[in-house]
């Protein structure tokens, strides 16, 4: 805020403030007269509340209740049909369609549709349309099972096909999909449809484990559907034999989101109001209640390989235990209690006699919205009451501006002269002063003004220098990755400061493509220093590892080199390995450099170690190149330095390496590239924010054929 605002703000409060005290008196005397009135409104549409909620209830409860049992009655045919067709030959039947054949416009079948019900839900809330079949089921194969094993069982599914037409012709579909998976593995569903995943079992379902160890019809808790991604109930029966022996399990499909949506609140509460759907979870003696399905259900947030977690409402308060009891004995009623901070009504009855309950919360503040509204009635009309102040106000509120404007200037002028300069400095003009016309404090700030901007410019001289420097030191670490056949070989650097002591390269020998040695250095400390040095000693080292054979002997020279050339108290740790085209044979030399990681497909970890010193410590140090390792295919090898796993969290604690080997452990099983991004994203996550204190550089090689 400049001066003369403050000082239009001055003569303001002086002469506008007793009418704003007054004014204000008059909207408190109303704002209450408005609250009384309101409050009054609100509890007699909180009592009116409880009855139509209670009623609102009951009707859903049977709503539910009768859909569910629309789903059960036709689940019951459905195990008589596929009970007859499991039972019998296969005999002449239309030839199956397999759920990977709608995957491919080539193999899939005519007349398919996009209803939207169907869509795939993506994690990130969007939908993808998935086309289905009315007209055929899709066969769905067990993992190692093929079409020729499955032709038998596949046949005698197809004489389903008639009866679900029949039962999902509109209007009154009862449920989103029907199948039948038989006791082999293989699955049908219907409509037909593609985009299964891979390893998809119907054995290992809920709905199928239930049903086999059950008489009747089960219902399962929630799942999430392994096509589209959607939240599901299922209605599930076994088909059994003469004998009694399980033939498979035959069920329907109800998408918990299209149950809830058909029940529809008045508009007045809809926005707010949730509807659930609860049971009890078996605990003995306690008031949790099992959340089943909920109107703020996201269809695609889960994995369908994954369980649900079962979520518990529970709760201390009388009110929450009043509920739980209502629902355990099955009966209808309304009670008040709190709902994430707020203060709500929440209806419950009965779902016919499936051991369920309907839960209808609507907040009370959307209850008495109309009371509120009345309120704000009541405080517009106070707005006639202020008018005439507020005329009044207006004038003398012209009057002190004028007045201020014109006292203000000179007093401003100076002020205005600095703060026109600083943004000349901020669009980058350096050569800006301004003029000293007094020895008071804003005479002091124009003259601390004239002796910082010399300053700063040399300031920025220094930080383009430094950008210079960092690109340069970019273009000495390779610019892509090498292509040697049977290895996949990736390197990043990520320097904390504008340059950096790590370095990175991929050399071939000299007449050789077949073998690649990829070495990584890492100088002591960061910044400009480390940065000179890497240079020196990469220029050094490509030279020298280069050449044919043992790079020991090359790599001694190169240390006498630098610790000649390299003041005391400065040295290189380093590590090169050498691989070949298909070959898993690996052979390294560690300067001085934590062990490299190798992480075979099964997990087991081997450390690549070694027992030289630094580079740039002692000059007649002789190194040893390390043998025999070899890496089985899709092993996964990782050279890093220190500033991975001693970077640290808020806390002070180190990533360490353990955490360092965990991740390659779990991503051994993606590229190199991918090994890299989970240990970069790992590290970034431990430490939260806080600054990075020293470079990271890391190498990957995975030896490709798994």
């Amino acid at each position: 805020m400049n001066l003369r605002a403050k000082l239009l703000l001055l003569l303001l409060s002086v002469s506008v403030l007793p009418l704003v005290v007054a004014g204000l008196a008059g909207l408190d005397a109303m704002r209450d007269l408005g609250d009384e009135l309101s409050d009054e409104t609100a509890d007699a549409l909180l009592a009116d509340a409880n009855r139509r909620l209670g009623d609102l209830a009951v009707e859903y409860g049977d709503v539910l209740a009768l859909s569910l049992e629309q789903v059960d009655a036709a689940v019951r045919v459905q195990q008589v049909v596929a009970s007859a067709a499991l039972a019998e030959p296969p005999g002449a039947v239309v030839e199956p369609v397999y759920a990977t054949d709608f995957d491919s416009p080539s193999t899939a079948p005519g007349n398919l549709v996009t209803p939207p019900q169907y869509d795939c839900r993506l994690p990130d809330g969007s939908t993808v349309p998935c086309p289905v079949s009315f007209e055929v089921q899709a066969i769905v194969l067990p993992p190692g099972m093929n079409r020729e094993v499955s032709a038998a069982d596949a046949r005698k599914l197809q004489r389903m096909t008639p009866f679900y037409r029949e039962l999902m012709r509109e209007p009154g579909r009862p449920a989103l999909r029907l199948f039948t998976a038989t006791a082999s593995g293989i699955h049908s569903t219907y409509p037909g449809h593609g985009g299964m995943p891979d390893g998809f079992d119907p054995r290992l379902r809920p709905w199928y484990t239930q049903a086999v160890r059950w008489a009747g019809i089960i219902h399962t808790p929630p799942m999430v559907d392994a096509s589209t991604g959607r939240y599901m109930i299922a209605s599930a029966m076994k088909i059994v034999d003469e004998s009694g022996q399980v033939l498979g399990v035959t069920g329907a499909d109800v998408a918990l989101t299209d149950i809830l949506h058909e029940l529809q609140l008045p508009e007045s509460w809809r926005a707010d109001a949730t509807i659930r759907v609860v049971a009890l979870p078996g605990i003995e003696g306690g008031d949790e209640l099992l959340l089943i399905a909920s109107g703020d259900m996201v269809d695609g947030s889960s994995d369908w390989s994954e369980p649900l977690e079962p979520d518990l409402l529970v709760g201390d308060s009388p009110s929450f235990r009043e509920l739980s009891l209502g629902v355990r004995e099955g009966r209808a009623g309304v009670v008040d209690m709190e709902q994430d901070g707020r203060d709500a009504k929440v209806a419950f009855a009965p779902i016919g006699q499936f051991g369920a309950s309907v839960l209808i919360e609507v907040p009370h503040e959307v209850i008495a919205a109309p009371a509120m509204k009345k309120r704000g009635v009541i405080l517009g009309r106070t707005q006639d009451h202020l008018m005439l102040s507020g005329v009044i106000a207006a004038i003398v509120m012209a009057i002190v501006i004028l007045v201020a404007l014109r006292s203000s200037r000179t007093v401003t002028r100076p002020i205005r002269q600095l703060a026109a300069a600083t943004e000349r400095v901020s669009e980058g003009e350096l050569d800006v002063s301004v003029p000293v016309r007094s020895s008071d404090e804003i005479g002091q700030l124009a003259r601390d003004f004239n002796a910082m901007v010399p300053q700063l410019k040399e300031r920025m001289s220094l930080r383009q220098s430094l950008e210079v420097a960092r690109e340069i030191q970019q273009c000495l670490l390779p610019a892509e990755s090498p292509t040697l056949s049977g290895w996949d070989i990736t390197g990043r650097s990520m320097y904390c400061d504008e340059t950096g002591g790590d370095y990175f390269d991929y050399i071939e020998q000299e007449g050789n493509t077949e073998h690649l040695r990829v070495v990584l250095g890492d100088v002591t400390g960061h910044g400009i220093a480390s940065a000179l040095m890497m240079a020196t000693a990469r220029s050094l080292l490509r030279g020298g590892v280069k050449c044919p054979g043992s790079p020991a002997v090359r790599l001694g020279e190169i240390n006498a080199g630098i610790v000649r050339d390299t003041p005391l108290g400065w040295f290189m740790t380093f590590f090169c390995m050498e691989v070949s085209a298909d070959s898993g044979v690996l052979r390294w030399i560690s300067a001085g450099h934590d062990p490299a990681v190798m992480v075979a497909p099964g997990g087991e970890t081997t450390l690549l170690e070694g027992a030289d010193v630094p580079l740039g410590i002692d000059e007649s140090w002789q190194f040893t190149e390390q043998e025999g390792a070899e890496a089985p295919q899709g092993a996964v090898i990782v050279i890093g330095t220190d500033g991975i796993w001693e970077a640290r969290n808020p806390a002070g604690d180190m990533f360490g390496r353990e955490r360092f080997i965990k991740v390659i452990q779990e991503s051994q099983g993606g590229t190199a590239e991918q090994t890299i991004d989970a240990i970069i994203k790992a590290v970034m996550a431990f430490c939260d924010g806080a600054p990075q204190l020293d470079d990271i550089t890391l190498v990957a090689a995975k030896r490709e054929g798994v």
